[in-house]
């Protein structure tokens, strides 16, 4: 089965990680940046990664690009994904709580 193009993150909310489940219909490169409510972005879960056809799990350990713990609070993820030569894209929201 060939899945439809689709990105989910659980568990949402989390405290220490999550892990984003990626559907890509074809072979393309991924890139999924997560970005403050204010349009900064804290970390690249991937970056013009090279994948293959099918469901994906990345996980995500809540840690910026510098290895720090971000902040609770809620952000923004997009998935782009380059195949064809066209862009497809999905945003989305994800919730940090720390305990």
């Amino acid at each position: 089965l060939i899945p439809a193009f689709s990105v989910h993150n659980f568990p949402n909310p989390f405290s220490d990680h999550t892990a984003f489940v990626v559907g890509l219909p074809g072979d393309g490169k991924a890139s999924l940046p997560v970005y403050t409510r204010a349009g900064e972005r804290v970390c690249r879960v991937l970056e013009n990664t090279d994948m293959p056809a099918g469901v994906h799990l990345v996980r995500w350990d809540g840690v910026n690009d510098n290895g720090r713990s971000i902040a609770p609070g809620t952000y923004e993820y997009l998935l782009d994904y380059v195949h064809a030569g066209k862009t497809d894209r999905i945003r989305k929201k994800l919730v940090v709580t720390r305990e």
